[in-house]
């Protein structure tokens, strides 16, 4: 994988061919919003970009989602124990945050540093992004690779603004940006195909 693969344009994510074979271009996109989730555990503060988020009921007066998480995430033990978290979905004018808790462990750096939030028993609250939601999860369960949450959303908010998707995101991103993320993406997808037992041939 190249750095130049972060600032592609067509509708495919990162390291896969946008033709072809290859099974993840059914699933893959780049149009998918981008959200940081947040948690907080006595004065330890973590937050990091979700892998994948969805719907995963119509019930609308109770609604519950899906987050994907990397069982290598370092804010994973926090989530796991409070099971609480505030999903924030990020601005298109938010690329720098897209960027720190993308790229950097929250127990290396504060990403919080220089951003506007409100901290309650959920989380914190990014109060530039378009909205955000508190959720309490409810089931959790791990796979190879990843963990799931499965969460009741207990309240949320919607403001103005368009929301970033990765695509727009990557395209923002210096070039010195886009190496930094291209070398830790390199370094996540062959790690996590190791976690994977190859089934019989």
């Amino acid at each position: 994988m190249n750095a130049s693969k972060l600032s592609v344009a067509e509708d495919h994510y990162p390291g896969s061919e946008p033709h072809g074979t290859d099974p993840m271009n059914l699933i893959n996109d780049l149009h998918h919003k981008v959200y940081v989730a947040t948690a907080v555990q006595a004065q330890k503060r973590v937050g990091f970009v979700v892998t994948w988020v969805t719907p995963a009921s119509l019930n609308a007066k109770e609604p519950r989602i899906l987050m994907v998480v990397s069982k290598f995430n370092h804010s994973l033990a926090t989530l796991r124990e409070t099971k609480k978290c505030i999903l924030n979905l990020l601005s298109e004018d938010q690329v720098r945050e897209f960027f720190i808790f993308g790229s950097r462990h929250s127990d290396e750096v504060d990403k919080f540093s220089g951003i506007r939030t409100e901290q309650n028993q959920y989380g914190l609250r990014l109060l530039d992004a378009v909205g955000s939601a508190e959720v309490e999860i409810e089931t959790m369960f791990e796979t190879p690779d990843r963990w799931i949450f499965y969460g009741k959303v207990q309240g949320d908010s919607m403001g103005p603004g368009t929301a970033l998707t990765l695509g727009t995101a990557l395209a923002a991103l210096s070039s010195e940006e886009k190496s930094v993320l291209d070398i830790k993406m390199g370094a996540d997808v062959s790690r996590d195909e190791k976690q994977f037992t190859p089934g019989p041939s």
